[in-house]
């Protein structure tokens, strides 16, 4: 199996692919496995410590690291892809030959643009696992314009990947539904996933703060607005609540922001983290806030769902992030929705704090029945011998 993965440099890579591969590694069936990415010179240069501790770490659970220079920036237009293609098609080709694979896993639309080229020229098992819906997501953002040349060509390249590819994974059931009535070969649900033993473990281990936090983890861009309205409302019922964010983004600017949403300096905690470092910092939470950029019925189901639940910590989600999603934290009482509809939330956050133990022990027994990684292993495996099968 060759696992396409362009996001080697990412924390992703550290909180959840590298342990989906070692749980897959694990399993008899699978004879060999080879994380492929093409990554950039300098990448490799600065990080040339980095890449020499994790190859022979992945080695010794089975995996290979393959990295491939790449040695121009990708970018989306048609040309710039077509020039990419042409330099990581042959690699990705020689790679599969030389190794024998039979399934090819990947987790963009670069990637899964090439692996299904090379579907095409050797019938190999192609699983594309997109996380999100990538044009939609650009053109929201402002990157694109919807209607442009780059717009249109993903969008016809999304179309032909998700009606060609052997299997396509969806992260919530909206997707795999709208996957389906887009004619996929086959639709998945299986939901982003964390190392839930230990981020119990790390938690568990942490000293736990008794002033209530009002938690939320990523980029702040487009949303730091939304993230202080809703702190303030919930303030406004629970004074001693505080702000904690952790991103990546300019500490400047969204500190900058927090002061001019006439913020206090008591009233937040900003902070960086690595992967690693996560469940120290974020555990003794209150509540995980969970948000997208995007209102669809698709819905979304970040990584942060697994790791908040696995430290004790109860959600608190926006009506946008999904039908799904909010019908299990209603159904199982692992936090709240908040909306503009109603503030009946309020009451609920209140009571929450109240009895804070019992939530996060029900958090926590939900993640390990529910969101281990190891059962997005057992999910991988089985589609990967049922399309084997049908080969």
């Amino acid at each position: 199996m060759i696992y396409n993965e362009n996001l080697l440099h990412s924390g992703i890579l550290r909180s959840q692919v590298i342990k989906l591969l070692e749980r897959l590694s694990e399993r008899p069936e699978i004879e060999k496995i080879c994380l492929l990415s093409f990554v950039n010179p300098n990448s490799l240069r600065r990080s040339k410590v980095a890449w020499n501790e994790l190859s022979p770490y992945l080695e010794s659970k089975d995996i290979e690291l393959k990295l491939s220079p790449m040695f121009f920036p990708i970018r989306w237009n048609f040309l710039a892809i077509l020039l990419a293609t042409t330099y990581c098609l042959p690699i990705l080709f020689f790679t599969s030959i030389a190794g024998r694979y039979n399934v090819i896993h990947t987790r963009s639309y670069v990637a899964g643009l090439l692996g299904q080229l090379l579907r095409q020229i050797t019938g190999i098992i192609h699983i594309f696992d997109p996380r999100g819906p990538m044009p939609e997501e650009m053109a929201h953002s402002g990157i694109w314009r919807k209607g442009s040349r780059t717009y249109k060509f993903w969008k016809r390249a999304e179309t032909k990947i998700i009606t060609s590819c052997s299997a396509i994974i969806a992260v919530t059931p909206g997707y795999k539904q709208q996957f389906r009535e887009r004619n996929a070969n086959k639709a998945v649900f299986i939901p982003n996933r964390g190392d839930i033993e230990y981020f119990i473990k790390k938690s568990n281990s942490m000293v736990i703060g008794k002033r209530p936090r009002f938690l939320f983890i990523g980029s702040t861009w487009n949303s730091l607005d939304l993230i202080v309205s809703r702190y303030s409302i919930l303030r406004s019922k629970i004074p001693e609540l505080q702000l904690h964010i952790i991103t990546h983004m300019d500490p400047n600017l969204v500190i900058q922001g927090l002061i001019k949403a006439g913020m206090g300096e008591n009233d937040w905690k900003l902070e960086s983290s690595t992967p690693e470092e996560i469940p120290e910092k974020i555990s003794g939470a209150s509540f995980g806030y969970l948000i997208t950029s995007i209102k669809q019925v698709e819905g979304v189901w970040p990584v942060k769902v697994a790791e908040y639940l696995a430290c004790g910590i109860p959600l608190a989600i926006e009506e946008g992030v999904g039908d799904h999603l909010t019908s299990l934290v209603r159904k199982w009482k692992i936090g709240i929705v908040v909306g503009d509809k109603d503030d009946s939330f309020l009451s609920e956050a209140v009571e929450l704090i109240k009895i804070m133990p019992e939530y996060s022990e029900r958090c926590r027994e939900f993640a390990k029945k529910r969101l281990d990684i190891s059962r997005s292993a057992d999910q991988y495996l089985r589609l990967y011998k049922q399309e084997l099968k049908r080969k």
